[in-house]
């Protein structure tokens, strides 16, 4: 946007930019002099351009001449005024005033206010601040910056205005400053003033130019006062953007009517404001009483969006039956519907997150043994670390959920898709309806792994025994001839990874162009699809059979009744297990030792785990915290000082005592030893593919970092799916932040809204609205000290402590770190679920989450450290300070307050 200059003014120390657009008000820029702005004051055909948050002065022949610093306010209100709007005149005093402030710590106003404001501006000043943060792309800061009306036109009235914000805002206190303020501190905060000729008004107020409840719709909102804000009671009204005309609200109160005159022109201004901004704007309007002119005084971008309760369960209740539709015809059967099952790796699933696994994954090459079933969309889940008790599950075909999971179910070749999901996945549904708790785990659902002839008949009837002897001749394949092909091809694919990794992680990408971003992006992306993925889906899949089937060997061979006995023995078979060295990744735990025992640097630690974290793109990698939050919880170990003997890598490798499994004489059964050294070896690869997929996420995030920088749209750039991601361009680029801002609001409505864990009647209404309750859980008998709560114990073993309950790492991180600086100890943590993004975890004492299961991240971490885990335990029925005991031989968890 080209600006030309009514006049350049050089006046003392200032020199003053002056753009007038006759009638419709005037706009001058004053700033302090230098060498370089005051020779530019002396070329004669100067002109300007906004760019972004910055006016770029410039030469006839389009020398540049430096910038002019105005902050976000002041760069809207200018373009009001270049658009053609009505604005009033203006005076503004540019960041070097500010800047010149805080080195001085004083202000001389005078020349400015005798030569630019005395006479130019009439008897009565508006004054507002205009900060280079707030009215901003990303956050509006709406509130926090000052705005003064009434202002005499007098030199000692407009510097103390001045001087009490440069004071504000020069240095925040902590102590006594809010929390709006304190959230300032981290940024490079400048500080302009527009000094305003006061506008009198018959009718003010907010003209939002797209209803910011329940988007996306085609409405602008009115907020009016009548005169004076503070002297009337307000009213809104809704209208129609293409037709100019009212739409009746329950939200709407206009007991006193917007004048038509009025309402026309606010109308008009919307479509406007629409138009040439490309974005929904909130924009502050006077409708002056003196010449009937409607002003407009701010506009700045809606940068949030709301749902209504009713507005998210009306959307939600149509996925449910579009669910219920689809299941009754490909299975004759109505859904059995549950929270979606994405505890391990999508705690907080994005579009973006989600979309790239989709990509990834669904469309893995089709490998002997296996099949990726199609699937409606994933449900998408967030947490928040401040909520304690809300969290929405988005209802999804349960058919399968996890979209991991998803792509490592089994099928025999001689099964065609059509049978199995005639037979195979109706019988899983008629098996959840029986136990709806199996839909998240089911043991013999979508896949058997049991020779026994009676469940293969009750599934597949007369074909019932052919597939049994398939399934044995399969197992015999997997034992003898794909296992061990794939151990030794593991050790090639890592290193592959390895360079891979290396090789993008040590890009400039900050002098990349767009398209070359993009391209990046793009060849990641082929990368996991055509390379990464396929083989970490085999990796999975073997893991997944083997551990099964040795389940129900052993469950078999020791006739024992309870499941908890079978998977202990498990576990200490499992942890006997090893890997080859060179596919064994940096194990975490040992290094983190090191770390706290100063035998290597923060540096060398960073080097080998920056990117770990969530499996879900958005959220941070241990390498994108800053150094001194990093110190802070990785502070020096007492219990680990220099040479300490203890600091052995044998003590971090899974070496389980053998005396109980030496009795029960399991070593003559070969076919178990053989699928017990597979199901341990895979377990290990299956967790070093999801360490080394965490590499791939985190140079991909770094690319789409920058990306987002070029554009300027922030964080929520991924709340994009990966081809939008890819199609972002200058062009569409306004729509596209809309459409972000729009879902992000969304998944914020939704966690406040819950789904009950399982639904089979659904005509039940499936949402209900959960609220913070401390007093929700019910009294203890009298006597009774402790509460209990049954579980189901995944790692055994005895731990009792202090409960800190989190439902994020970003919460856990924090609270940890106030743990121990209290000293609080021994730690029992209480998570939602555990995933690679929760550090640290070697300092708790025991943990437990909502779901869980054999091959759950938070199991492998159990045995890895030997923590005593149990899952099953909701986070609600805990507290912060609750005394917790995890009694794991009879799985279940005691509490008290």
């Amino acid at each position: 946007m080209r600006i030309d200059f009514a006049s350049v003014d050089r006046y003392g120390p200032c020199i003053a930019y002056e753009i007038s657009w006759s009638d419709k008000g005037s706009f001058t820029i004053v700033t302090q002099a230098t060498n370089k702005s005051a020779a530019s004051g002396l070329v004669g055909g100067l002109h300007a351009s906004i760019d972004h948050d910055s006016i770029s002065l410039a030469t006839e022949d389009d020398r540049t001449l430096g910038e002019l610093r105005i902050g976000n306010k002041s760069i809207n209100q200018l373009k009001l005024g270049q658009i053609g709007f009505f604005v009033p005149h203006t005076v503004v005093l540019d960041f070097t005033f500010f800047d010149n402030y805080k080195k001085e710590s004083k202000i001389d106003l005078k020349q400015v206010y005798q030569h630019y404001i005395a006479e130019k501006l009439g008897a009565s000043l508006a004054i507002r601040c205009s900060s280079n943060l707030e009215d901003g792309e990303k956050f509006s800061f709406a509130g926090t910056f000052d705005t003064y009306l009434d202002v005499p036109n007098e030199l000692e009235a407009v510097e103390a205005r001045v001087l009490q914000s440069y004071k504000k805002f020069c240095s925040i206190d902590q102590a006594t400053s809010s929390h709006q303020l304190q959230d300032l501190r981290r940024y490079d905060l400048k500080l302009a003033i527009m000094v305003q000729k006061l506008v009198k008004p018959k009718v003010s107020g907010f003209l939002f130019t797209s209803d910011p409840m329940d988007p996306p719709n085609n409405w602008s909102v009115i907020e009016y006062w009548q005169g004076k804000r503070e002297q009337s009671e307000g009213y809104s009204i809704t209208l129609n953007n293409e037709s100019g005309k009212r739409i009746p609200t329950n939200r709407d109160r206009s007991d006193i009517p917007l004048p038509a005159e009025v309402q026309d022109k606010l109308a008009w201004a919307a479509r406007e404001l629409n138009y040439h901004f490309g974005f929904p704007q909130d924009a502050e309007f006077v409708f002056s009483d003196e010449d009937e002119q409607l002003y407009l005084v701010q506009s700045r971008p809606i940068t949030a969006f709301s749902y209504s309760p009713d507005k998210v369960s009306a959307i939600e209740r149509e996925r449910l039956s579009e669910i219920r539709r689809k299941n009754l015809k490909a299975y004759q059967i109505a859904p059995i519907l549950s929270g979606t099952n994405i505890s391990e790796l999508f705690v907080r699933a994005v579009p973006l997150g989600y979309s790239i696994f989709k990509y990834g994954f669904a469309g893995t090459l089709d490998k002997e043994g296996g099949i990726s079933i199609g699937r409606s969309r994933l449900g998408y889940a967030k947490l928040d670390f401040e909520d304690q008790v809300n969290f929405f599950h988005t209802v999804a075909d349960q058919a399968r959920t996890n979209i991991i999971v998803d792509a490592l179910t089994f099928r025999l070749q001689s099964i065609s898709r059509e049978e199995y999901l005639a037979s195979f996945v109706s019988h899983y549904l008629r098996k959840i309806e029986q136990n709806p708790a199996a839909a998240n785990y089911p043991e013999d659902g979508l896949y058997l792994q049991d020779a026994d002839s009676e469940r293969w008949h009750e599934l597949a009837q007369e074909k019932g025994d052919e597939f049994r002897k398939q399934y044995a001749e399969f197992l015999r394949r997997i034992v003898e001839d794909h296992a061990p092909h794939e151990h030794e091809k593991a050790v090639e694919f890592f290193g592959e990874n390895e360079q891979f990794y290396r090789s993008h992680l040590n890009r400039d990408l900050y002098s990349a162009s767009e398209g070359e971003l993009k391209e990046e992006i793009k060849k990641v992306l082929e990368y996991l699809r055509t390379s990464f993925c396929p083989q970490y889906v085999i990796l999975a899949r073997l893991a997944f059979l083997s551990v099964h089937v040795t389940k129900q060997k052993l469950k078999n061979l020791l006739a024992v009744e309870t499941k908890s006995s079978t998977e202990n023995t498990l576990n200490k078979l499992l942890m006997r297990v090893d890997t080859h060295s060179k596919l064994q990744e940096p194990n975490y735990p040992y290094f983190e030792r090191l770390l706290k025992a100063g035998k290597i640097s923060l540096w060398e630690f960073l080097d080998k785990f920056q990117h770990l974290g969530s499996l879900d793109i958005d959220q941070p990698r241990l390498g994108e915290y800053s150094i001194e939050e990093l110190r802070a919880i990785f502070e020096p170990d007492r219990h680990y000082e220099h040479g300490d003997d203890r600091l052995s890598r044998r003590d971090y490798v899974a070496n389980a005592d053998s005396s109980d499994i030496s009795k029960l004489d399991l070593e003559k059964n070969a076919d178990l030893c053989t699928l017990c050294n597979y199901a341990g070896q895979y377990m290990r690869l299956r967790e070093k593919a999801k360490f080394e997929l965490l590499k791939i996420l985190y140079v991909l995030k770094r690319i789409v970092k920058e990306l987002a920088r070029i554009h300027r749209i922030g964080d929520v750039i991924f709340y994009l799916e990966y081809d939008e991601l890819l199609d972002l361009s200058l062009e569409n680029r306004e729509k596209t932040r809309l459409l972000a801002l729009q879902r992000r609001a969304y998944f914020d409505a939704c966690r406040q809204r819950r789904v009950p864990d399982v639904l089979i009647d659904f005509e039940t209404n499936p949402f209900e609205l959960k609220l913070r309750d401390s007093n929700s859980n019910p009294t203890p008998d009298p006597g009774s000290r402790y509460r209990s709560i049954k579980g189901q114990s995944v790692f055994h073993g005895h731990a009792e402590g202090v409960c800190l309950v989190a439902h994020s790492n970003q919460e856990y991180w924090e609270k940890l770190a106030t743990y121990r600086a209290e000293k609080k100890e021994p730690i029992i943590g209480v998570f939602k679920g555990v995933e690679l993004s929760y550090f640290n975890i070697s300092v708790l004492a025991g943990f437990t989450t909502e779901r869980g299961a054999f091959l759950a991240h938070a199991a492998t971490i159990a045995r890895e450290l030997r923590i005593p885990y149990v899952t099953g335990i909701r986070t609600d029925e805990l507290q912060d300070g609750d005394y917790v005991i995890l009694d794991t031989v009879n799985e279940q968890v005691l509490y008290r307050r």
